[in-house]
C-alpha cells in the first residue's frame, strides 16, 4: 500500500509534465506566441506524465521504508527565529537573483540549503506551527529571489495537512501563488496583472522552450544525452574539481552545442529547463529512457536521505524534471555536504568541543 504523502508527491511531480506540455500550446493558440512543435511537445509530455505515474506508483507501492541522513538530524537546540534573522541579511547582501559568483553567494547557497533541510526536519514534528514557518519561508524567498529551494522547503509542511483531494488542490494553488509571487518581485516595474501571468509565462513557456529548439533543429538520437545523466552522480565531483583548476570538462550533454550549430541560438536563452528536451529527439524511446533516469535518481537519493518520515527523494524529482542532470546532481551533492556538516557540528556540540 502506497503512503498518502508519496501518492500526492507523485501527483505533484507528474503535473509538471502537463504544465510544460499545455502552457506553450495555449500561449501559441491564444496569444500567438512562437513555439515550434507545441502539439508534439504536448503529446510527449502527456506520454511522460502517464509513464511517470505508472512507474513511480508501482515502485513506491512495493518499496520498503529505509533510513537515511535526514532521519538522524535534529535542530532542537537552535531557534528557527534566530536562524531566520541570521539568514535574512545574507540574502539581502547576496540575493540569488543578482549574485551567484561571489564568496557571499556561496555562503547564501549554504544558508539556503540549510533552511530547506531545517524545514524538512521540522515538518516531521506535528507540534510545529505551519503558518509562522510558511511566512518566514516566503519572506526569505522574496528577498532572495530564488523559488526552487524554498518551494522544496514548503512542500513537506503543506503536504502533511492533506487528508482529502480538495486539500491537495488548495496546496497546489498555494504553491503556484508562491512561485508567482517570488517571480513578481523579481520583475522591475511589474503591475498587478504580472502577479498572475508572469510566473505562468516565465515558467510555462520559457521552461520547456528547449523542446522547441530541439524540434526545430531536427536533431536525431543524441547518445551523450542517454549516457551522461546516468554517470553524472559519479563524475560530477571530478568535473567540479577540474573546473576549479580552469579545466573545462563536458558537464552535460552536447545538446547546447548542437542547438548553436543548427540554429545559432543559446540553448534555453531565458534560463529554465525541461528534461524532455534532452530526450524528445529519440521519440517514444526517449520518453522511456527519461523516466528510467528519473527512477534511477529516486532510488539513489532515497538511500541517501531515507524515506521513513517523508518521501524527500520523490519531492526532489520536481527538480530533476526541471533541471539539467549536471545542475540536479550538483544540488544533491550540496545537500549531502550540508547534512554531513550539520552532523559534524551536532557531534562537536554534544562533545562540548567549543568549551
Amino acid at each position: 500500500m502506497i503512503k498518502t504523502n508519496s501518492r500526492y508527491i507523485i501527483y505533484l511531480n507528474s503535473i509538471f509534465f502537463i504544465f510544460y506540455g499545455t502552457v506553450p500550446l495555449g500561449l501559441v493558440s491564444i496569444l500567438d506566441f512562437e513555439f515550434f512543435g507545441a502539439e508534439l511537445n504536448l503529446i510527449y509530455s502527456t506520454l511522460s506524465f502517464a509513464l511517470f505515474l505508472t512507474i513511480f506508483y508501482q515502485y513506491e507501492k512495493h518499496a520498503k521504508p529505509c533510513k537515511g541522513l535526514i532521519d538522524k538530524l535534529s535542530f532542537s537546540n537552535i531557534s528557527l527565529s534566530i536562524q531566520f534573522l541570521c539568514s535574512l541579511p545574507i540574502f539581502i547582501i547576496a540575493p540569488w537573483s543578482e549574485d551567484r559568483l561571489s564568496v557571499f553567494a556561496s555562503i547564501a547557497a549554504f544558508v539556503r540549503i540549510l533552511w530547506m533541510i531545517r524545514m524538512w526536519v521540522d515538518s516531521t514534528n506535528n507540534q510545529h506551527r505551519l503558518m509562522s514557518r510558511v511566512i518566514m519561508t516566503v519572506v526569505l524567498a522574496v528577498v532572495d529571489g530564488s523559488r526552487t529551494t524554498f518551494f522544496l522547503a514548503l512542500v513537506p509542511y503543506m503536504m502533511r495537512h492533506i487528508t482529502k483531494k480538495r486539500h491537495f488542490i488548495l496546496v497546489l494553488l498555494g504553491l503556484a501563488f508562491f512561485s508567482s509571487l517570488v517571480h513578481f518581485f523579481r520583475i522591475e516595474g511589474a503591475g498587478v496583472n504580472d502577479l498572475f501571468t508572469a510566473g505562468i509565462i516565465g515558467e510555462g513557456f520559457w521552461g520547456p522552450y528547449g523542446v522547441s529548439q530541439v524540434l526545430r533543429s531536427d536533431i536525431s538520437m543524441n547518445v551523450q544525452s542517454v549516457v551522461m545523466p546516468f554517470i553524472m552522480p559519479i563524475v560530477l565531483p571530478i568535473i567540479d574539481v577540474a573546473d576549479k583548476f580552469l579545466i573545462n570538462l563536458r558537464s552535460d550533454s552536447n545538446m547546447s552545442d548542437l542547438i548553436y550549430q543548427n540554429l545559432g541560438e543559446t540553448y534555453y536563452p531565458m534560463a529554465g529547463f525541461y528534461l524532455l528536451s534532452e530526450y524528445i529527439s529519440m521519440g517514444l524511446t526517449g520518453v522511456v529512457i527519461m523516466n528510467l533516469y528519473l527512477l534511477y535518481c529516486h532510488i539513489i537519493i532515497r538511500r541517501l536521505l531515507g524515506s521513513r518520515n517523508f518521501p524527500f527523494s520523490l519531492l526532489l524529482m520536481v527538480l530533476a524534471i526541471k533541471s539539467s542532470p549536471f545542475t540536479f546532481w550538483k544540488f544533491i551533492w550540496y545537500i549531502g555536504f550540508v547534512m554531513i556538516a550539520i552532523h559534524i557540528m551536532s557531534y562537536l556540540i554534544k562533545r562540548n568541543a567549543f568549551k
